[in-house]
């Protein structure tokens, strides 16, 4: 019982997350920029990245 609710609780989060992420790609303006929206985000918002952080890695000192 425990195990099915933490499956529909990873899916609900993946789905949340997922419309997240096309809502951000969605809004750039040109191509360029949904590139470098699509760079951005595979590169700081990768749960299974060793150094995981919700800040760009720009911002990191």
């Amino acid at each position: 019982m425990f195990a099915k609710l933490v499956s529909k609780l990873e899916a609900h989060f993946a789905a949340v997350e997922a419309q997240r992420r096309d809502a951000y790609l969605a809004s750039s303006a040109d191509l360029a920029d949904l590139e470098r929206r699509s760079r951005y985000f595979d590169v700081n918002h990768n749960p299974f990245a060793p150094y995981y952080l919700d800040e760009p890695i720009d911002w990191r000192h």
